[in-house]
């Protein structure tokens, strides 16, 4: 640390905004012991978690409130909460925990050199490659798959169609070179969520692929559509190790590290508490993924994980 910024942190206690759709301890706890890494504790560091519960209203609120308590950093968890804060301030610093997409979303001028307030981790940006591999991971699971489910979570009111275009394009790409059908719903609002249920119960699905978003890292939200998977025994792949899969709703969750994603985002705080400018700190892409299999979901719908997909998994549940 500089000695300048060393002096102007000495002895001050430093208060960091949390806000995120629900409460998904995982998360925070990680964040919290990544920060204590770089000597951020309860000495030095307030950590005020706030909950969005799904609610654009209320992350609108939540955000203001943060801002007007004046906080020194907002963390975010997904990419609509980053959008709230940002909206409630061009001069706080704001850095993304769990974001997708930030430049197509405007909270970035780029990548390399963000601008504005907003920097930190985002999961997906620029082409939509990623989404190739969950059905892949699918057809591994289910190798007869040809009628594949999607519940859209990165939709309206939270975000933008043109936002996460190219992440549905992609994701058809691939379905169409595995000649498998895609049945896409979005389910970005509470109603649209229980229509995509009713819809999804008339279609013979061979498999079902859950992305993250909003209300489906809220914990009733998770619950629900884990029923729905459980009754149809439905082979599930989702993109977020949160509160669905935690669930039983999946077999199989790809997603980034969050040991990685918890130091990176320490990172990002530690510098601008240091006094960086986050429109100076470029916005970072997870190097390391982990595919988490759940063989306590897998035998209550009587599917069996193949060997090769268990012999490449960073981490097995098994009760």
């Amino acid at each position: 640390m500089p000695l300048s910024a060393r002096a102007q942190t000495a002895g001050r206690v430093f208060r960091l905004g949390f806000l995120a759709p629900g409460p998904v301890p995982q998360l925070s706890d990680a964040l919290i012991a990544a920060l204590r890494d770089r000597g951020w504790g309860s000495r030095n560091l307030v950590v005020d978690l706030r909950y969005t519960q799904g609610n654009p209203e209320q992350a609108e609120r939540l955000a203001k409130e943060l801002v007007n308590e004046r906080v020194d950093v907002i963390v975010t968890v997904v990419t609509a909460t980053a959008m709230a804060a940002r909206r409630a301030t061009d001069v706080l610093p704001i850095v993304m925990y769990v974001s997708g997409y930030p430049v197509e979303g405007g909270l970035a001028a780029s990548l390399a050199r963000p601008g504005g307030n907003v920097t930190g981790m985002t999961v997906y940006a620029g082409g939509g490659a990623l989404f190739g591999k969950f059905i892949e991971l699918l057809r591994e699971l289910r190798p007869s798959l040809r009628e594949l489910g999607v519940f859209w979570g990165y939709a309206p009111p939270s975000y933008r169609l043109e936002q996460v275009g190219v992440a549905i394009d992609e994701l058809r790409r691939a379905a169409n070179a595995f000649n498998v059908r895609v049945h896409f719903w979005q389910t970005g609002t509470d109603s649209d969520l229980g229509a995509a249920l009713s819809a999804a119960a008339t279609v013979p699905l061979d498999g079902l692929f859950v992305t993250g978003g909003v209300i489906h890292n809220l914990r009733e939200t998770a619950d629900r559509i884990a029923r729905f998977t459980q009754e149809r025994r439905l082979p599930t792949v989702t993109d977020s190790p949160g509160n669905f899969f935690l669930a039983g709703g999946a077999i199989l969750s790809y997603s980034a590290e969050l040991k990685e994603l918890a130091s990176r985002t320490a990172y990002f705080v530690d510098r601008i508490l240091q006094g960086a400018r986050p429109g100076d700190l470029p916005i970072e892409q997870p190097t390391k993924y982990e595919l988490t299999v759940n063989l306590k979901t897998a035998k209550a719908i009587g599917l069996n994980v193949p060997s090769a997909l268990l012999s490449r998994a960073d981490r097995v549940i098994n009760e």
